[in-house]
Parts: C-alpha cells; structure tokens; sequence
C-alpha cells in the first residue's frame, strides 16, 4: 500500500560496534536509513553489536512513536574471563526512533536516563518488550546480562521526560 515502509535492522556481532538501518520497500533499489555506532552521542558504552533491534511502540512524550531496544553489547574482555567482574562495555539498555536512529532513552550504571547501580555487566541478549496493559504500548521490558542478573524496566507511557520514562533493576541474580 502507499505509504507503507519496510524496514530492516541490522548489527555486526563480533564484526564490530554498529547498526545499520535500510528502507527495502523497493528491493530493486535499497535505501540507506542510519547508521548507529559508538562514536555516536550517548552511545559511547555500545560493545558488539549482538542483541537484535527490537521493535516496539511507546507513548513517547504523549505521542505515539515506533521505537527499537537493544542491548549495549559485548564487551571482549568477557571472552577470557572465569568469574563476574564489570564490564567496560556492554553494560547499557537503548531506545532509539526506529525510523531515524535517534537516541530517545538509555539505561545504565552511570551517564544515562535511568542510572542502575547494579548494571555493570554487558547485555547481549535481545530485549523482551511487554504490554501487560493491552494498550498498545510497551510497559515493561526484560533482559539479562552476562553476569547472570536478569532485568525488569517498567516504562511510564504517561512520562512528559526521558528522566521519568523508566524505573526498574535487577529481579534475579543467578551468579552465585
């Protein structure tokens, strides 16, 4: 139909620290959309990029908006390690405007949105958006870190802020 869009995201995993967004509606003729990576403002803790973007709708604001949330990545420094120790990387949860890249809402131990303490581990894996209300916009996300800690963010779709879009933490530590 007209002004109907196909989208596709993609990162690099362990090629790098990048995703990439391309409009296929036409598949004869591929467009560019944006690129992320961690030279980027606000995004200077991405890792690998091996989390998917995945897509969800918010109440961003008071307006209803298509967004995407992946994990922070992995750090490489994980590759060698035998016990839990912090992260350098990684250790982030990301909002972006799934049509511009735009950074919207991030959480993690220092420097974001919403500040956990406790998220000092890389997230690698794909973050689980919920609508518990039925409303049509994602209220609670879940994910775990390679720590072993496994996470809960409530988001408040009625938030004017990104400082007052998301509470959370840890609801299960399974390392130890």
């Amino acid at each position: 139909e007209t002004g109907e869009h196909i989208y596709l995201y993609t990162g690099m995993r362990r090629g790098g620290r990048s995703y990439y967004a391309l409009d296929v509606s036409d598949r004869d003729k591929p467009k560019y959309l944006w690129e992320i990576d961690n030279t980027k403002q606000g995004f200077s803790k991405l890792g690998q990029t091996w989390s998917k973007m995945t897509p969800a709708s918010v109440n961003w604001k008071g307006v209803d908006t298509k967004v995407l949330f992946f994990g922070g990545g992995y750090d490489t420094a994980e590759d060698d390690k035998s016990t839990r120790s912090d992260s350098t990387m990684g250790n982030a949860i990301y909002m972006v405007d799934a049509t511009t890249g735009e950074l919207l809402w991030n959480s993690s131990n220092s420097g974001a949105n919403l500040n956990l303490s406790d998220m000092k581990n890389s997230i690698v894996a794909d973050i689980v958006p919920i609508d518990s209300s039925r409303n049509g916009f994602t209220d609670i996300l879940f994910t775990a870190d390679v720590g072993g800690r496994i996470w809960r963010i409530d988001l408040n779709n009625s938030a004017t802020s990104a400082s007052t879009f998301a509470k959370g933490g840890v609801i299960a530590d399974l390392n130890g």
